[in-house]
């Protein structure tokens, strides 16, 4: 799509939506009429029908559903109204679930408080067809002042009745408000004294489209656009990247091809050949990288040194030697930590860096070696291999070269002194 025709529709769906929020309002209302109606029963009740009961009612005028309360005192429960029937057949109401509201076009004098507005919901897991209490008794009460001529009362007003709950023992969770099969509305007068009541229209209220769902239509209209406008660009995409794949893969292979080469440089770079431990190089870079932490960390430094190395390799050969050499990297790594840094530092002569570690760890460790190296059958005929140990604990703010030549004047010590032992460095050889 070209650029200045997508624009124009950017624009024209903007201008749309705008029109589509300001008509919301403007939208017609889903209306139903109960009264007046020729389908609708409305019959009077009064409590005059109850022993003791003296309350009366009475048509003022019929036609116009005008009628006279005379709530008198003598009954337990005093009572007087009227009940909209709106059952079609037993036990089937409206289902007002679509509906949000009710407006009632109404007058009304006499001596009342309060009038009370109330609903029935039919439920057959606890209404029954010979109980006309037994269905869900839902009101709203108001002040007499509050009750205008053109009055608007929401659904969500309305509350189930406490004494109707108990009366029935209705579990929590079908004590609630319901709207979906109601069979009855009325008004009710429950204090003494003389009501009129004219009754022009009764209409429960809602919206065709609610806001929710128009907002959505909206957003789904925009949604639709997007993902038109994201297919045709992914169209567009995947024909230009199809003359592209060949030579992205192409770079891709080549890519892979250098970072291996590149991974085994570096490993080559940083590693002996023979054993795979650290080289100098790698482990002066491992070594810099850790002490430039300043964590205060305690760190020591172990040199080895195979004793008659080179006697073996003059007996045994150089291969023989090799060997030697890599089965013993094998069992050193087998007894170290995993941030103890082995390294071969030069022929027969390994060094490792204890990071973290002090003295009275580290010296242990050499021993430990010393003993394991000893015990072990590591030259060809089986005869003993033994092993000296140099052995220095960092001295804060000791550089790397100075414990360095510390262990190994502790290794040559232990060489000196008969070899296949490990000797702990002085620290009066310090830089």
């Amino acid at each position: 799509m070209k650029s200045r025709s997508f624009q124009l529709l950017v624009i024209l769906l903007i201008a749309l939506t705008f029109v589509a929020i300001a008509a919301e309002r403007f939208l017609p209302d889903r209306r139903l009429v109960l009264l007046p109606s020729e389908d609708l029963v409305l019959f009077l009740y009064s409590d005059g029908e109850e022993p003791n009961g003296n309350s009366e009612v009475t048509w003022i005028d019929e036609s116009r559903h005008h009628f006279r309360c005379s709530v008198r005192p003598g009954a337990n429960y005093l009572y007087c109204g009227f009940n909209l029937m709106i059952e079609r057949e037993s036990g089937e109401g409206i289902d007002l679930t679509g509906f949000d509201r009710l407006e009632m076009t109404l007058s009304h004098s006499g001596d009342s408080r309060h009038m009370v507005f109330f609903m029935r919901h039919y439920d057959e897991r606890y209404s029954s067809l010979t109980d006309g209490n037994s269905s869900l008794y839902m009101s709203r009460t108001l002040l007499s002042e509050d009750v205008t001529s053109d009055l608007t009362l929401q659904l969500s007003e309305f509350k189930v009745a406490d004494w109707w709950e108990m009366a029935h023992d209705i579990p929590r969770a079908m004590s609630q408000p319901a709207f979906g099969n109601v069979t009855v509305f009325g008004i009710n007068f429950d204090r003494i004294g003389e009501h009129e009541l004219r009754l022009d229209e009764i209409a429960v209220v809602g919206d065709w489209v609610t806001t929710e769902d128009w907002y959505l239509s909206i957003l789904a209209l925009w949604l639709s656009g997007a993902l038109f406008m994201a297919f045709n660009r992914l169209a567009y995409l995947h024909r230009r990247n199809r003359r592209d794949l060949r030579r992205i893969q192409e770079l891709a292979q080549l890519n892979i091809r250098l970072e291996t080469d590149k991974d085994l440089y570096e490993k080559l770079a940083q590693h002996d050949a023979l054993t795979g431990t650290l080289n100098r190089h790698g482990f002066n870079r491992i070594v810099h990288e850790i002490l430039s932490r300043n964590d205060r960390a305690t760190h020591s430094l172990i040199l080895m040194d195979i004793d008659h190395f080179k006697a073996i390799n003059d007996s045994a050969g150089h291969d023989a030697g090799d060997d030697i050499l890599q089965e013993l990297t094998r069992l050193i790594e087998a007894n170290i930590r995993s941030n103890d840094y082995l390294g071969r530092w030069g022929g027969e002569e390994f060094i490792m860096f204890c990071a973290g570690s002090p003295l009275t760890n580290a010296y242990p460790l050499a021993e430990k070696l010393r003993i394991a190296i000893n015990d072990t059958a590591l030259t060809p005929d089986g005869s003993p291999l033994s092993a000296s140990f140099g052995v220095a604990e960092f001295i804060p703010g000791e550089r790397f070269e100075s414990v360095f030549r510390r262990a190994d004047k502790a290794l040559y010590k232990a060489k000196r002194e008969g070899r296949n032992q490990s000797v702990i460095a002085t620290t009066t050889d310090q830089d």
